[in-house]
Formats: structure tokens, sequence, C-alpha cells
């Protein structure tokens, strides 16, 4: 089946502490709440969630993403996840860090995350779609980026 990767790196300025900010985006609870458009998401342990997403049908295909991630603390400003096994048709891994940002009580936030999608596709309609699929990827890595900082700055 095709294979299509995307990679989202970015910097934000977070209307939070730097603490707030890495512990909000370690908390799987937050993760899952904010996540999109989820059919389901099973907490494996406090690091680890099993993803089912709602299936999107763009007509000519339909795709059910489905992956285990697991996010762990990165030293004390920083945050990394990394998907588990290989029993799903989504693989991603990625990084954050914080820091004060240039306004007291603003974190900046650096965000890089890679995200591969397997699709069920015959191999004509793959290459006619590539370049549309590996550009929803990180638009909507960040999307979810956008969710999670207005939810820690609500906090």
């Amino acid at each position: 089946m095709p294979k299509f990767t995307g990679t989202f790196n970015e910097s934000f300025t977070v209307a939070a502490s730097p603490e707030a900010v890495r512990a909000h985006f370690l908390d799987t609870d937050a993760i899952i709440e904010h996540f999109g458009d989820l059919e389901s998401a099973e907490k494996l342990d406090d690091h680890t969630v099993r993803y089912l997403m709602e299936e999107q049908n763009h007509g000519i295909f339909s795709f059910q993403g489905r992956y285990t991630c697991r996010y762990e603390a990165d030293g004390e400003d920083g945050a990394r996840w990394e998907s588990q096994g290989d029993d799903g048709n989504i693989w991603t891994h990625g990084s954050l860090t914080v820091a004060p940002g240039d306004a007291p009580g603003t974190t900046k936030l650096d965000y890089q995350a890679e995200m591969t999608l397997e699709i069920d596709l015959n191999p004509m309609l793959a290459t006619a779609l590539a370049p549309v699929v590996k550009a929803s990827i990180p638009s909507q890595m960040k999307d979810y980026v956008k969710r999670m900082i207005k939810a820690a700055e609500a906090k």
C-alpha cells in the first residue's frame, strides 16, 4: 500500500508558563480531548494511547487512521512522542521544546513532527493524490497544535 509522509515544524508563542505548556502537551487526557476527529481513544497507561480516527470519505477513497503513540518527557524543557508497534496505518514521531517567551508569562513553543499514512489506493491514484495528501498532513498537525495551545492558555 502507498505511504504518504508529511512534516510540520513551527514555533508558537503561548500565553502560559513553559511548565504549564509542557505539562499540557504531555497530558494524555488533554491530548485525547483536543485531538480532533476520533472514533475512540484508549489509554493503555499514563503515557500511551491507542487511537482510532473517524473514517474520512473523500469520494474516490476513504481512510480510517489507527495507531498507538507513547508520549514522554524529554529533559526539563521538552517532550517527545513516537508510534508504538506495527498494528496501525499511521506512524508518527516528534518533539517539542518550551522556553520563556519574550513577554512575561509567555512561552516559546517549538514543535516538530513527522507523520506517515498508509492508504489503500491503487498506484496510479496514489501518484495523482500524493501532493494533496502530503499537504494535508502538516495542515492537520497544525490544527491540532493550535487546539492544544488554546486549551493550555485557557487553563
